[in-house]
């Protein structure tokens, strides 16, 4: 009896235990299903997020440093992609720093991009906030204010009040004979001494920073006003000629009435009502007997001289002459000779061409002849008789 008992207990043990196997096996089952379901989920959100085109625009963004240090300049390029070539048109890079940088410095870079296109797109973009530390900007090669200007070179042509001026460039150095200078005044200015007159520098500034080079400013930039000085000037005083040079002029004037009067000649006799005579097919005309009546000094006054003036003084000398031909006839006129524009030297001396006189005008009426010594038909000319 008690065998049996046992077999019984074991019996219905061994039927709770298949229970509860059943139980567990269909248990691990649903759970096993529910870890396929969730792995299956997993694979899918995986698949979505993982298999989009990752862009880091911070990998794709090269932040460029130049100038020297303390006046350094960033900016930034970005690497073309292919295929990617709409989103990366929307992208825009901002550098909270971009000049008077220094070793050091930190510049914060910004990145915005189109999130529609890179949505649209299925890119998954990295473009947080960064940091870049300034480094390795070189020391400046300075040039100084004096050393720039030394570079430039004034010329004048012609003489004051009138006198032109041009600048050049005469470095050989490597920096500064790429320079440009001009001058600043009034475009057509003409100068007299003791006037001013000023010069500029063009320093294209981002080009000289990434050579690293520093070009010292004056009080005006790259300014600086010369005084005209040291160039020769056209006599505006009859006192600056001697009494010998005076008589020289005088006496070499006189010499050119020594022979061809054509030019005038034929104008004069008919004036006069002379008949002239034809030698052949030719008339000849000559000049005789000059004497002398008057010199006059004429010189442009100084509110008068003009941007296009090209007579600013001139030595007027007044003869009595006979122009006469070969059978005899003659008329009496009176003639001028001028020498034009007298200069004086830089070094304060004046020299007289004498060679520069000819023979301007003759008539047989007087004040056709005072007209022209005295400049009565232009009141920008003083005119002044001298004594000689």
């Amino acid at each position: 009896m008690g065998i049996v008992e046992n077999k019984r207990v074991i019996v219905h043990r061994s039927r709770k235990m298949n229970k509860r196997r059943r139980a567990l096996q269909i248990t691990m089952r649903v759970t096993i299903a529910a870890i396929v379901l969730a792995a299956v989920a997993f694979g899918i959100y995986m698949l979505t997020f993982f298999g989009k085109t990752v862009v880091d625009v911070r990998d794709l963004t090269t932040v460029v440093l130049g100038g020297y240090n303390g006046k350094g300049t960033a900016d930034y390029k970005i690497a073309d992609v292919e295929g990617l070539e709409v989103f990366m048109s929307t992208v825009t890079v901002s550098l909270d720093k971009t000049s008077e940088l220094s070793n050091g410095d930190e510049i914060k870079v910004t990145y915005s991009y189109d999130k529609n296109i890179a949505k649209n797109q299925k890119l998954r973009v990295k473009a947080g906030r960064e940091y870049v530390k300034v480094t390795n900007l070189p020391e400046p090669n300075i040039i100084s204010y004096d050393d720039l200007f030394a570079a430039a070179k004034i010329t004048y042509e012609g003489a004051a009040p009138v006198a032109k001026a041009s600048v050049e460039n005469i470095s050989t150095d490597e920096v500064l004979k790429n320079i440009e200078f001009v001058i600043a005044d009034e475009e057509g200015t003409r100068y007299d001494i003791g006037d001013k007159i000023t010069i500029e520098a063009n320093i294209d500034e981002k080009a000289m920073a990434d050579m690293a080079v520093e070009i010292e400013k004056g009080p005006n930039g790259y300014q600086k006003t010369y005084t005209v000085e040291g160039i020769d000037q056209y006599i505006l005083s009859e006192t600056e000629l001697t009494p010998e040079q005076l008589q020289q002029m005088k006496e070499h004037a006189a010499m050119l009435f020594n022979g061809d009067a054509n030019e005038f000649g034929l104008r004069i006799f008919c004036a006069e009502g002379i008949k002239y005579n034809l030698d052949g097919t030719k008339y000849t005309f000559e000049w005789r007997n000059p004497i002398y009546i008057s010199t006059y000094f004429n010189h442009i006054k100084p509110e008068a001289v003009l941007a296009d003036t090209t007579h600013v003084n001139d030595i007027k000398v007044v003869f009595q002459v006979a122009i006469s031909q070969s059978n005899g006839t003659s008329a009496d006129a009176e003639a001028v000779v001028i020498y034009r524009n007298i200069k004086k030297n830089a070094d304060g001396t004046v020299d007289v061409d004498l060679d520069s006189a000819e023979i301007v005008s003759a008539s047989v009426k007087d004040s056709d002849i005072k007209k022209l010594v005295r400049n009565e038909d232009d009141d920008s000319y003083d005119s002044t008789r001298l004594d000689i």
